[in-house]
């Protein structure tokens, strides 16, 4: 009876182990998206984001569209719009655009598509935002509209999009570089597995 119980103990530690290593891409993640035109106002809400690990794709739900705060600031001459999000330090990381381009690109009564690019580090932190503005052909006799997508950047989706400073580089003794190798499973996991077979093989003894 003492092994069976030792025995679920033990797959329960290893379970939770295999879910914590991968806690970061297990779970949707969202985040809110803020607008503003500097200098005049402070950051607005505009809407939100959220990213599906299993779809691997990325929704923009918006609470404010670019038209109905351009009809607001329409009578401003200077400034900048910026589209970002907040990081976990209250930083506002956004890309922009010079209020006057945009209001030109509003008077073309063309239909816009606009991208919003969320660059995150290992820890899925935001770190940088960009902002893309693409002017499209108009539909005939329709209003003109825009179209919002988003997209999701993890740092192994390109190449050199946040280095990695921490990762101390080995030496052999001719002072060449050693390449340090994916551990085993039983490297990672010998701490759950010895106990286990010390416990198996005490019980086989007690048994002859």
């Amino acid at each position: 009876m003492e092994i069976y119980i030792f025995l679920w103990f033990f797959l329960y530690l290893f379970g939770r182990t295999l879910t914590h290593e991968n806690d970061l891409y297990t779970k949707d993640l969202n985040f809110e998206i803020f607008h503003e035109l500097t200098p005049e106002t402070t950051p607005v809400l505009r809407g939100y984001v959220k990213y599906d690990f299993e779809k691997e794709k990325a929704v923009y739900y918006h609470n404010e569209t670019l038209f109905s705060f351009a009809a607001t600031w329409n009578y401003m001459e200077k400034g900048f719009y910026r589209v970002g999000a907040f990081n976990s330090k209250k930083k506002f990381k956004n890309g922009f655009i010079p209020w006057i381009h945009l209001k030109k690109l509003l008077e073309q009564d063309k239909d816009i598509h606009e991208e919003i690019i969320i660059y995150l580090d290992n820890s899925n932190e935001i770190w940088h935002v960009d902002y893309i503005l693409s002017i499209l052909e108009k539909r005939k006799n329709q209003i003109p509209e825009i179209t919002t997508s988003v997209r999701i950047v993890f740092p192994s989706s390109e190449n050199g999009v946040m280095p990695i400073f921490n990762k101390p580089i080995t030496l052999d003794p001719d002072g060449k570089p050693i390449e340090n190798k994916e551990k085993t499973f039983f490297q990672k996991y010998w701490m759950y597995i010895v106990p286990l077979i010390l416990i198996l093989l005490v019980k086989n003894r007690n048994v002859e």
